[in-house]
């Protein structure tokens, strides 16, 4: 699965793979506050999830 995702550029991007999706969690320098992304793969168990920030930043998600 790729996709182009609606995150925008924070400090700090956190790229999480569950059993029940994958979400991203971003914030600042700080990290004292955390944004929630909505869920990608809905229901599908993720087991790898990055981004490549090389072409504009596609996102690409290992899921069974």
């Amino acid at each position: 699965m790729s996709q182009k995702n609606g995150v925008s550029k924070p400090d700090v991007a956190l790229l999480v793979g569950t059993r029940k999706g994958a979400f991203v969690l971003s914030s600042d320098s700080k990290r004292k506050k955390w944004e929630l992304s909505e869920v990608y793969c809905r229901g599908g168990d993720v087991y790898h999830f990055v981004q490549d920030r090389r072409n504009g930043g596609t996102v690409y998600a290992a899921v069974n």
